[in-house]
């Protein structure tokens, strides 16, 4: 049972689940109890806003959405390894 689910993100009691994380399709599951912080962060075109899946940054990946370029605002997770998800 989801907590919250829309086409790219859902929210279990134990993981959040990013579809479109691998290519092609692949899902990438995150425990919350690995979830060391979250950071909100503000979009434009350089920072990501403009991008629908990957990354310009080795350090920061975005799983796959085409509607990222009409949204504002991502969630940076630190999972404590080099790259983390948004």
């Amino acid at each position: 049972m989801s907590e919250y689910r829309d086409r790219w993100i859902e929210c279990t009691a134990d993981e959040i689940r990013i579809r479109g994380y691998y290519f092609p399709w692949g899902t990438k599951r995150i425990p919350y109890r690995s979830i060391r912080s979250v950071r909100r962060v503000e979009m434009d075109a350089l920072t990501g806003r403009g991008r629908i899946w990957g990354t310009a940054s080795p350090r920061y990946w975005a799983g796959f959405d085409p509607g990222r370029p009409r949204k504002k605002t991502a969630l940076i997770l630190d999972l404590g390894r080099t790259v983390r998800p948004s």
